[in-house]
């Protein structure tokens, strides 16, 4: 990754924070392959990809139709058939509806079944993104004949209605410019090269994959039959504009029956917002372990016989508490690894195995060849496992509760909000007016400005002596006053009880507090009144009952923040 990017994040419709993909489907039109295009909705929903280009289609009018009404709430697919028939080539560009300004987008057919070019609305950003998806005929010549027609497109088009250049051109090329993008070795047809470098060229267009990478080996087909070879002839070209506002340009298997893999890379629009990580959380689903909680558990009783073994003291308790805290958070980190399926971890490990392999030069070429086909089946056999499996718990997950009246019927039921954040804040400081584009200052300057609200137009006292009868005044012109025993009530200490109550009674699906671990972990390791372990003492109430008996008695303690809020 070079220094010289702007990696800004975050902004809705379109997204400047967005993927952008490609996948030869080898198929998707008749009734064996059309579960194809759930495989690949998934797989938008779950990468976040905005903008996905899609060769070998097959798709009919009536099938294309089918599908939008499908899919309405979430990408609207737009498809270029050949006119003779529909059964075989097709090129598609699919939009993401909750990522891109798909209502507002313009299309161009350059190529029927072969080049299908997309303008779309870059929202808040100012102009457009034109998107040009390709699927170019596998014979050399006619590989040639068509990159060179495709240039006449724009070179032959009337001056007063002239075709907008391509930011993005990306599909299934069927020809590499470099020989070190096929294995076996070897340099394909002059004349098809020499075309789709003059067009490339016209349309000052780079390789992206190659530009980030340009000593490394990688291929996105594999041929097995009649002669085994790989090729990287799937590729993303972009501007250098768009270039140098990218990242994580990456290939990998798809999980269902092509013998393509996906290309793809990560695109920022300059000048919005610069976004951190976010903070770490522990997950919901952690709490439905039970060797995560009989551990956190464990770690909970033994704190409570280390507070037992000290004594009392300013912090003692909530310093002990903080150290339980961050012991639970841990545990919780270590055991996701855990329990993260045995197929995922298997799958990364081959695909690390797999880079090596193809990048070994002590190895010979056939050597290379017969090991990286080896893995790469694995892989895909891997994926599809994967992607099944995955698949029948989302399938069985609807099926028994979207006909309830839930979380599941609610959030399936409603259309996603558009949400409209503030991209930027103007720096007080600054004459000028210069803009703060960092998500943390930004909220800074925020918690700053309300901060002085409360502070202005208040009366500005000559001495502590002239406030305290102030308040002394106001104080007694009270009428109401606390009668005895509510007095003593409020000197009372909280009881066990009165903090499981309010435990219990914090809703679920909250966002956790900066600890960053939710309540239902906590409400996990609460014993109940009436269950047999409440005498034990050893839970999460009898803890922090001593914890908030400490703080009234001593006060709450500066260096462990238990108090920090947002």
């Amino acid at each position: 990754m070079r220094s010289a990017r702007q990696l800004a994040k975050g902004r809705k419709r379109l997204r400047s924070n967005i993927h952008i993909a490609s996948i030869n489907m080898r198929g998707g039109g008749s009734p064996a392959t059309f579960g194809k295009w759930k495989i690949i909705h998934q797989t938008m929903k779950r990468r976040r990809i905005g903008i996905m280009a899609v060769q070998e289609t097959h798709l009919k009018d009536s099938d294309l139709q089918r599908l939008n009404n499908t899919h309405k709430k979430t990408i609207h697919i737009i498809n270029s058939n050949p006119t003779d028939r529909s059964n075989a080539n097709g090129v598609a560009i699919i939009l993401s509806k909750n990522l891109t300004a798909w209502a507002e987008h313009e299309k161009w057919v350059l190529h029927p079944g072969r080049a299908l070019m997309v303008r779309i609305p870059w929202k808040k950003a100012g102009g457009s993104k034109v998107v040009l998806a390709v699927y170019a005929p596998n014979a050399p010549d006619e590989n040639a004949k068509f990159w060179a027609n495709l240039k006449k497109k724009w070179t032959d088009a009337p001056s007063n209605s002239p075709l907008p250049m391509p930011d993005i051109m990306l599909g299934d090329f069927n020809v590499v410019e470099d020989s070190a993008d096929r294995l076996p070795t070897h340099t394909d047809s002059t004349p098809a090269v020499e075309a789709l470098r003059d067009l490339k060229k016209f349309l000052r267009l780079i390789d992206g994959w190659r530009t980030e990478n340009p000593d490394e080996l990688a291929y996105t087909y594999t041929q097995v039959t009649p002669t085994p070879a790989q090729s990287r002839i799937d590729r993303i070209y972009t501007t250098h504009k768009i270039f140098q506002t990218s990242r994580d340009w990456e290939m990998y298997q798809s999980a269902f029956l092509t013998d393509h893999k996906f290309v793809t890379f990560h695109y920022f629009d300059p000048g919005v917002q610069v976004h951190g990580n976010g903070r770490w959380t522990v997950p919901h689903y952690i709490t439905k372990d039970e060797k995560f909680i009989s551990t956190a558990r464990k770690i909970v009783s033994d704190t409570m016989e280390a507070i037992k073994e000290k004594q009392p003291g300013p912090g003692v308790y909530q310093g002990e508490y903080d150290d339980m805290k961050e012991a639970i958070r841990v545990w919780a980190s270590v055991r996701i690894k855990q329990i993260t399926p045995k197929v995922k971890m298997r799958i990364l490990s081959r695909e690390a195995e797999l880079e090596k392999v193809i990048n070994n030069k002590a190895l010979s070429e056939g050597e290379r060849l017969e090991k990286a086909a080896e893995i790469e089946e694995d892989i895909k056999s891997m994926q599809i496992h994967h992607h099944s499996s995955v698949n029948n718990r989302i399938e069985l997950k609807y099926g028994t509760e979207r006909e309830k009246v839930g979380k599941t019927w609610v959030r399936s039921s409603r259309e996603a909000p558009t949400r409209d954040p503030i991209m930027a804040l103007k720096k007080p400081e600054d004459a000028n007016g210069a803009l703060e584009y960092n998500s943390k200052k930004m909220a800074q300057m925020a918690a700053e400005y309300h901060e002085s609200l409360q502070e202005s137009d208040l009366f500005e006292f000559t001495s502590s002596d002239e406030e305290d009868r102030a308040m002394e005044e106001v104080l007694q012109s009270i009428s109401k006053h606390l009668r005895t025993e509510q007095t003593e009530r409020l000197g009372d200490q909280l009881s066990r009880d009165e903090i499981y109550t309010a435990v219990m009674g914090v809703p679920n699906d909250k966002a956790p507090g900066l600890d960053g671990v939710p309540v239902e972990v906590w409400k996990a390791l609460t014993d109940s009144p009436k269950s047999g372990n409440w005498k034990k003492e050893n839970d999460l109430t009898a803890l922090l009952t001593l914890v908030f008996d400490e703080m009234e008695t001593h006060g709450i303690s500066e260096t462990y923040g238990f108090a920090m809020g947002w």
